[in-house]
């Protein structure tokens, strides 16, 4: 099969054959009326001497002129410099009307044409005939949305985990969370199988949709791995925590760079529950305490259970001095026990704001 090079070479050299062509007849045609003018010249010397010739010649014209007609001839091919263009041709359509009349000398035929014009577009390749050619291209997909982007992170950690599911970038934990790696390290990808034992200490994206919390940084490691700061903390996601250190009055635990999670955003997901033995960065503003069921431990209006102990108490707030209804802020590292479905602060700070 000829490539698209011969082709257009092709296409070249026989538009040259087709001009030669062209000029070796145009010069036959010039030399033939040349010569034929001569002859025509001695002829009207002599015939015009007789008058029935006479009458004759001068019918001539009209006979001429129901020889001629009007042909155009089309090339089948059309180079551009563009590899595909549209050109507007013109058709002629040509009604002939023939009118014959008997006289005692001649019979004269007259010819009338009209030509009616009309405009096609068509759509043509080079080197190819004229054929209309219809070009359809596919739609690129689109670009696959990140589903962590501009989420707010959610920091996890857990001491021991088994694997009790592996399938590609998913992990089902014996904890009861479903973990990606789909957006995390390559180092973590496809790298865990059914029956590990791990622990992670990292920062993920909720997806309420699926119920899942896409790695993010941080590390995932086998349950034995012995943590050093120095080599991970690059690994990490920090945050500014001077706002928080503000608000509260306080610097130190809990505020360690990790990000801290809004524990009303949680509580708004339908899908999302706390786990056991995993330990949730949170913070809780303008929360109202419904009830105590102790000294160290009440029930916020929205029926959660929270505990205190008050040697972790960094902040300056007197537990003996709130009761049912006040309103208060809270931030701490929280561990879920779900026997009591009671959340305990580890270290904590709290303010009173009404």
């Amino acid at each position: 099969m000829k490539d698209y090079k011969q082709v257009t070479q092709s296409v070249f050299k026989k538009a040259e054959q087709r001009i030669a062509e062209k000029k070796r007849r145009s010069s036959i045609i010039r030399r033939n009326v040349l010569a034929g003018a001569g002859i025509a010249a001695v002829l009207c010397v002599v015939l015009l001497q007789n008058d029935d010739i006479r009458s004759a010649i001068k019918s001539l014209p009209k006979l001429a002129s129901s020889s001629w007609s009007n042909k155009s001839s089309k090339n089948p091919y059309t180079t551009t410099d563009a590899s595909t263009t549209a050109i507007t041709t013109k058709k002629s359509a040509v009604t002939t009307k023939n009118t014959t009349s008997e006289t005692t000398a001649s019979t004269t035929t007259t010819t009338e044409t009209t030509t009616a014009e009309t405009e096609t577009t068509t759509t043509l390749v080079i080197g190819q005939p004229q054929e209309e050619t219809v070009v359809t291209t596919a739609p690129l997909d689109p670009e696959k949305p990140s589903k962590i982007a501009d989420k707010p992170l959610l920091y996890l950690n857990s001491l021991h985990a088994n694997v009790t599911h592996a399938s590609g970038d998913i992990l089902e934990l014996d904890d009861g969370n479903t973990i990606s790696l789909e957006y995390g390290a390559n180092n973590y990808r496809g790298r865990f199988k059914t029956g590990d034992r791990l622990q992670y200490n990292a920062n993920f994206v909720y997806d309420n949709n699926d119920d899942i919390y896409y790695f993010v940084d941080g590390y995932i490691e086998d349950s034995d791995f012995e943590y050093d700061p120095d080599t991970y903390q690059d690994e990490f996601t920090s945050i500014d925590t001077t706002p928080y250190e503000e608000y509260y009055g306080h610097k130190g635990q809990p505020f360690d760079t990790a990000p801290i999670i809004d524990y009303k955003l949680l509580h708004s997901y339908s899908n999302f529950s706390f786990k056991s033995d995993v330990y949730y960065k949170m913070e809780a503003r303008n929360i109202k305490i419904a009830s105590f069921e102790s000294t160290y431990e009440f029930t916020t209006e929205d029926g959660q259970l929270w505990r205190f102990n008050t040697f972790m108490n960094n902040s300056n707030i007197d537990f003996h001095s709130l009761k049912p209804g006040d309103t208060i802020s809270f931030a701490a590292d929280f561990a879920y026990n779900d026997s009591d479905d009671v959340l305990v602060a580890l270290a904590f700070v709290m303010k009173k704001e009404s």
